[in-house]
């Protein structure tokens, strides 16, 4: 069902009952003791430890312990620093060791230490690169100080080491890039000896922040957040409960959205601190006015105990036992309908209807609950609509890749066309070389005639090279001169004047068959009468 079951087991540092905490504020810090007593009682373990509130959270645990409830290691306090705390090294190692004093512990469980200059609404767009650079730099340096306090014992190690104050290391409000320019820095800058383990923030079903989330848990960061679980508390005014959640409340026999809320976001992986409802001015100015307060925070906190329960998923063995089904879990993500719902799952913002989901009333209801228990697929609706926009999407695929195919068809037929003209021009150019070399011979006259293969009248046994009125070295040449063949291309070898030097028989035979052979006989016509 979720998709950060990978934080739930032994690769975080909170077991299944720690992943619920507990923010230590209340409306007067005379008044914390009492609110701790409630908050131990309620089998609370996870602490985050507000600054001044110190004191009242080691007298309410002590108070726990010396009754035999509970045992001191099973605690977890978290201390988050302040921006100025980035100020020297000397006064950063005095606080730390304040507040395990005033604690009454050994080491911390988790320091969470923020950016030394405030996110901004537009990110990592407000700063330059230079003064992204020097914020970098100064975040280092502190978190340097920071691990030479952490102790080297790994998790499931018992033990104290001295001068090691720390167990873990976290962030605090910190975003995408910030993290990136701590964890990973430009070289040479190597990275840092130890990786923030958690990173704390602010979140609501309608604001959810599954962006960062999804961010964090990528790179080994847990998410430790804020839950405001209350959409009037988000709104600033209006109702407290959303249309899912007054259904789902109704589909699981009245649960509160406190509940319905919180299970969601354990689901996600995520360590939560719900937050509770304040005190106008935050100082209660009636005794009535603190007893109304503390009544309903008590009432929170037994909710979110009946969670903590590790038996609270066994249906048969415990009747306060409820879980989210995934069709549930999936309409409680569509709460966020702004940007950062866009940014969690694309697909679901180009399926139809998404976040749009109709209200039922209480027949259809009471109509779908009886095909659950029939054993009916309540699912059924739902996939149908889905359904046809996965095949659509998948036809679009399939036309997609015939077009592409098509294409590199065309493309390779193309490609062979150039190759087989390439190939052909070559072979018409050693066609026109083969021709200008071809040699003849011509052992009787023949008449001349333009335009084809020419052969000269030679007397015997004489070799004459043949001349092409086609050849391509005499096209420009013929048009020039009227298509007249060249006298110049007429030779005779060697052992053909020897020949005829040598045998005057021949030649007197010759004489007396052919006549006297002289130069003018190898012209044409046009050549001789100029």
């Amino acid at each position: 069902m979720s998709w950060a079951c990978a934080f739930t087991g032994l690769t975080s540092m909170f077991n299944d009952r720690q992943r619920i905490g507990l923010i230590s504020s209340t409306p007067n810090p005379a008044t914390a003791i009492d609110f701790m007593n409630v908050a131990v009682q309620q089998d609370l373990r996870t602490i985050f430890v507000e600054p001044g509130t110190e004191q009242a959270v080691a007298a309410a645990v002590a108070k726990a312990c010396e009754r035999k409830e509970v045992h001191p290691v099973d605690f977890k306090y978290i201390v988050a620093l302040k921006s100025n705390d980035h100020m020297t090294d000397e006064y950063l190692e005095q606080k730390i060791k304040q507040s395990c004093a005033l604690l009454n512990v050994a080491q911390l469980d988790l320091v969470l230490c923020p950016w030394p200059v405030a996110p901004s609404p537009n990110g990592m767009e407000d700063f330059d690169r230079k003064e992204r650079n020097r914020q970098a730099v100064r975040m280092r340096k502190t978190w340097d100080k920071l691990c030479s306090l952490k102790s080297t014992l790994t998790m499931g190690e018992r033990g104290v080491e001295p001068g090691k104050y720390i167990k873990n290391l976290g962030l605090l409000k910190v975003i995408g890039w910030q993290i990136e320019a701590l964890c990973h820095p430009s070289p040479p800058n190597p990275e840092p000896r130890y990786m923030p383990v958690a990173n704390y923030f602010a979140m609501s079903p309608w604001k959810s922040e599954m962006h960062k989330i999804r961010f964090c848990h990528s790179r080994g960061i847990q998410c430790l957040v804020r839950f405001i679980w209350d959409l009037k508390v988000q709104n600033g005014s209006g109702e407290s409960e959303d249309e899912t959640v007054k259904l789902l409340r109704k589909n699981h026999d009245g649960r509160s959205a406190l509940q319905i809320l919180s299970l969601w976001a354990l689901n996600r992986g995520i360590v939560i601190f719900p937050d509770l409802e304040q005190i106008k001015d935050g100082i209660p100015k009636t005794a009535e006015e603190y007893d109304s307060w503390r009544v309903k925070a008590s009432e929170t906190l037994k909710e979110i105990s009946i969670l903590l329960n590790p038996l609270f998923r066994k249906k048969p063995m415990w009747k306060h036992a409820f879980a989210l089904t995934e069709k549930e879990m999936e309409l409680l993500d569509e709460l966020d309908t702004g940007f950062n719902r866009k940014l969690n799952d694309k697909l679901m913002t180009k399926a139809p209807n998404a976040g749009k989901w109709k209200k039922k009333s209480e027949l259809e209801a009471k109509e779908q609950q009886e095909d659950d228990e029939e054993g009916g697929d309540d699912n059924e609706a739902w996939e149908d609509e889905y359904k046809e926009f996965f095949e659509a999407q998948r036809k679009k695929q399939l036309e997609k890749d015939r077009e592409d195919d098509d294409v590199q068809i065309l493309r390779n037929v193309e490609t062979k066309e150039k190759v087989l003209s390439a190939t052909e021009k070559s072979q018409l150019q050693m066609q026109k070389q083969k021709r200008r070399e071809e040699k003849v011979t011509v052992r009787s006259g023949l008449e001349y005639k333009p335009g084809e293969d020419q052969v000269v009248v030679t007397p015997k046994k004489l070799d004459i090279m043949k001349l092409s009125a086609s050849s391509p070295r005499d096209e420009d040449e013929d048009e020039d001169e009227g298509g007249l063949p060249l006298v110049n291309d007429l030779r005779l070898e060697d052992d053909e004047v020897s020949d005829l030097e040598g045998e005057g028989d021949d030649d007197e035979d010759v004489e007396a068959e052919v006549g006297e052979v002289s130069l003018q006989d190898f012209l044409p016509s046009t050549i001789q009468s100029m």
